[in-house]
């Protein structure tokens, strides 16, 4: 039995769907996994023994897939084309995410960058979903911007373009990027606009391509879809409309798993050098958390003054930024570090495992070591 793929473009969420499809067709002795190099029409199925389809349909293609004589189940979401079975992630709760984290920070103004591709069914769900959000937390929308109003130019004046625009925006403000690629252009137009990130723009990339976005300076922080978990279920569905039949439309719902902080995000407080001061001292402490009237200290100011400011400008109490500063701390050694459970604990100024564990839980939805093996397996 073979299963056709066709995921478009060779990227970082491609490559962990899949990873998540192949563990699935291990267990398939009879299932081989045979990757399509065209976006698949009736006519090729005539020529093959395709028993089975995933994909990503871009939204002038997908009327199509009505047209396949197999099962086909589609990694995108395409609203009022019940055609085939989707796979999607809810945009309303990755907006509540990525608005909320900007939130947490400080942000009260947010700006979008997007794509004029009339096929990226994606990128309209989620600008929409965004610019309700926005409206929906109550916070400044500064607008959007996207490759058409940069008219028909070279790269060099799209770049030029968008850092005309983001210089022309108040700052600080968060700004959202609906893909890796966009994200990666507007952090070269903030620098060339000498604006600081995450100073003066805490940047945000609704999308999760790894691999650009940590490797970039600064690593950028991300949605986390979980896409293996995605990538699995496909498969699964699939298989089960090939055994029983049953190719009938309908749509299944993946969540997202959270932010992925990393320094684009940064608790910062611009243009207060004593708010800045104190926030630095609560990222630098190792093994127990600082007492806050050590901290008001180290930035020039009484406890009660830096409570205050830093309730204006980041929206938070001092306690209630320490909290999120060492669990983020604490998620990032569960990412990336090899320290034990108990390690993490002492290291990130917990009192005890098992605070630690519903902190982490209570934040991703996974208990330490799961939410580990899930990040360390990629």
């Amino acid at each position: 039995m073979r299963i056709g793929i066709h995921l478009g473009l060779e990227t970082e969420w491609a490559r962990l769907l899949l990873k998540g499809i192949s563990r699935f067709l291990t267990s398939q002795e009879e299932a081989v996994l045979t990757p399509l190099p065209m976006f698949p029409d009736k006519r090729q199925f005539l020529q093959t023994d395709i028993s089975g389809l995933i994909l990503t349909a871009p939204h002038n293609l997908v009327a199509s897939l009505q047209e396949l004589p197999v099962p086909v189940v589609n990694l995108s979401r395409h609203d009022g084309i019940p055609c085939t079975a989707e796979l999607w992630s809810c945009f309303q709760e990755l907006s509540r995410q990525a608005l909320s984290h900007l939130q947490e920070r400080g942000c009260s103004r947010v700006a979008l960058i997007g794509t004029a591709d009339p096929s990226s069914v994606v990128c309209h769900h989620k600008i929409r979903s965004l610019e309700q959000g926005i409206h929906d937390f109550g916070l400044e929308f500064l607008g959007s911007f996207s490759e058409h109003q940069s008219g028909q130019w070279t790269l060099l004046q799209q770049l030029q373009n968008l850092s005309e625009w983001v210089k022309g925006l108040p700052s600080p403000f968060g700004l959202i990027c609906m893909d890796a690629q966009h994200t990666i252009r507007a952090l070269h137009s903030l620098k060339q606009s000498h604006l600081q990130v995450p100073k003066d723009v805490h940047l945000l990339c609704v999308s999760n391509d790894s691999i650009l976005l940590e490797c970039s300076h600064p690593g950028i922080s991300s949605v986390n879809f979980d896409h293996e978990t995605k990538g699995y279920r496909s498969a699964e569905l699939l298989m089960e409309m090939i055994h029983t039949g049953d190719s009938r439309p309908r749509r299944e719902y993946i969540p997202t798993k959270g932010i992925i902080p990393r320094e684009s995000t940064a608790f910062a407080a611009p243009h207060e050098p004593q708010l800045q001061k104190a926030i630095q001292a609560m990222h630098e402490w190792i093994y127990e958390i600082p007492r806050l009237d050590d901290i008001a200290r180290q930035s020039g100011m009484s406890r009660s003054t830096m409570a205050r400011k830093l309730k204006q400008q980041t929206g938070h109490t001092p306690g209630e930024l320490l909290v999120q500063i060492r669990l983020e701390k604490a998620l990032e050694k569960l990412r990336v570090g090899s320290e034990s459970l108990t390690e993490i604990t002492d290291i990130c100024g917990y009192g005890l495992p098992s605070q630690l564990s519903r902190e982490v839980k209570s934040k991703t939805g996974m208990s330490p070591l799961v939410y580990r093996a899930h990040w360390q397996s990629q």
